[in-house]
């Protein structure tokens, strides 16, 4: 259900019903814990974080926040904005690093610990998933590619998805199916300006950014609950994998181990420390 609007007088005074010095309004409630982990281990503090019921109704307050300069904090995902040249700017406005929350939760390091927990077995290796990683990204890139095009040129179209079952060689399978990528690529390709897709690969590559950080995050976590699911499998345990579950695991270890040597880590830095300073 949609949310009341306020006017900004009544914005701008909400920290102060809330009993708050800072009011962050985030997109969806798998943000709430995410941001909450990075406000306190960067000594934020004396915050209430809000859900503003999807990317939509926080649009409205991205626009608001720079028109009329809310006493508010928004902390949401870049998307495709921040390889666009798209992403608004505002003090009081961070992002996640990658595409979302998901491509911070599954970096890889989180991912193996995680696959650890699951498969009760200490012998995977780091080198193993980033192999498995970088594979599957690389089949996809082109895909990819389209699917940042299609953002950064509004054309509406039906690309990658958020879902990577459909390039799977089964529902249960953590390896594609080069066919069926392949296939999808020809339907795509002539709705797509060559010219417009090496200026968005040119943007990417400029990026310094790795696919599976650019990724649509849902996507990524579709593939990653695929993968330790097979490990599961592989194992012979009986044990059922779910979305929840995943998340939950991945909440945990940001909270257990986000330090200074996190890949992502002088983002978040960076951006908080903005905040700080702001308010």
């Amino acid at each position: 259900m949609k949310g009341i609007e306020y006017s900004a007088e009544a914005v701008n005074v909400l920290n102060k019903f809330h009993r708050c010095e800072r009011l962050v309004y985030v997109e969806g409630d798998d943000d709430v814990l995410f941001w909450e982990i990075l406000f306190n281990f960067f000594n934020f503090s004396n915050f209430k974080i809000e859900v503003k019921d999807g990317s939509c109704e926080l649009d409205k307050y991205t626009e608001r926040l720079i028109s009329e300069d809310l006493n508010i904090i928004i902390a949401r995902d870049s998307d495709y904005k921040s390889l666009t040249g798209k992403l608004s700017q505002h003090e009081r406005l961070i992002t996640t690093y990658g595409y979302s929350i998901e491509n911070t939760l599954y970096v890889s390091e989180a991912v193996v610990a995680i696959t650890k927990l699951w498969i009760k077995d200490n012998a995977l290796k780091l080198s193993e998933f980033s192999e498995w990683i970088d594979v599957l990204t690389d089949n996809l890139k082109e895909l990819i590619y389209f699917d940042v095009t299609n953002d950064f040129y509004e054309l509406y179209i039906d690309v990658i998805g958020d879902n990577c079952s459909r390039y799977m060689k089964s529902q249960s399978c953590a390896n594609l199916d080069t066919n069926k990528i392949s296939k999808h690529q020809a339907t795509l390709k002539p709705k797509f300006c060559e010219k417009k897709v090496n200026y968005v690969i040119e943007l990417i590559n400029n990026s310094e950014k790795t696919l599976w950080e650019i990724v649509r995050g849902h996507f990524l976590q579709s593939a990653i609950l695929k993968y330790i699911s097979s490990h599961i499998t592989k194992k012979g345990f009986s044990s059922k994998l779910s979305h929840d579950a995943l998340y939950t695991n991945a909440i945990q270890e940001l909270k257990n181990t986000f330090n200074d040597e996190h890949r992502h880590f002088e983002h978040y830095n960076k951006s908080i420390s903005k905040l700080i300073d702001a308010t």
